[in-house]
């Protein structure tokens, strides 16, 4: 959708656009059974992430077709604005020890991707 690929570059006046639109399908999938939400984790788009969370149609939970949750994606990174994507993530409900489809959860990515700041903030938020 639209919505899609504005969340994928990032483009927050756009997403805020549309967001403003009453008859805007929020949670809508692609054929991987990802939202705009997923696409803005997937592609490290915290400002858009927040905006959507702001929003409030988003379930931040959702998992993919794979059982991929947004935080999911999120962990896969581990650069400075991801880390606060995750955060606001983990501050709307994700959960960092829900499974994928192999059994590996977000705490797990961020284990096996060596990112030591989104482990520590998993581990202090339980």
């Amino acid at each position: 959708t639209v919505l899609h690929l504005a969340a994928v570059g990032g483009h927050v006046d756009v997403v805020q656009l549309l967001l403003s639109r009453p008859e805007l399908i929020r949670n809508v999938r692609d054929l991987l059974g990802w939202s705009a939400l997923h696409r803005a984790c997937r592609n490290g788009q915290s400002e858009v992430v927040q905006c959507l969370l702001e929003d409030g149609g988003f379930t931040v939970t959702a998992p993919d077709r794979h059982g991929d949750s947004p935080l999911h994606l999120a962990a896969d990174h581990g650069n400075e604005e991801v880390y606060d994507m995750v955060e606001l993530l983990l501050d709307h409900g994700a959960n960092p020890n829900v499974e994928d489809h192999r059994g590996d959860s977000p705490f797990v990515r961020a284990v096996n991707g060596g990112h030591e700041r989104i482990v520590k903030l998993f581990l202090s938020r339980g």
